[in-house]
């Protein structure tokens, strides 16, 4: 299991299956998320930080969550182990447990 990794979220959208799926890519290029992983906190960072590339800014409206990843889906739905951040790429996760409500675009979810 994945510790201490964060995702940023680009987007949050609803499938033709009704299915939510959370759009995101890890930040730090030497690791990544895998199936099994499971997030514990979604929080926000100031624009002016995220510009800045501040080191370990200041997390803003911190919400706990429990979201297991389930499935990892990449380039057009080919499904994946892993999402890591080296590649660059933007991953589809589908998550179950508590707290799905809280994930929005432009926040970050930390393992």
């Amino acid at each position: 299991m994945s510790s201490g990794v964060e995702v940023y979220v680009t987007d949050v959208i609803r499938n033709p299956r009704g299915e939510t799926v959370i759009y995101g890519l890890p930040n730090n290029h030497e690791s990544g998320v895998k199936v099994g992983d499971v997030f514990v906190l979604r929080y926000e960072i100031s624009s002016e930080d995220a510009r800045r590339g501040v080191p370990n800014p200041a997390r803003l409206n911190v919400k706990e969550v429990s979201l297991r990843i389930t499935k990892i889906e990449m380039y057009r739905g080919q499904e994946v182990a892993e999402l890591h951040g080296r590649t660059g790429a933007t991953g589809a996760l589908y998550v179950s447990g508590t707290g799905l409500e809280e994930v929005t675009p432009e926040c970050l979810l930390h393992t």
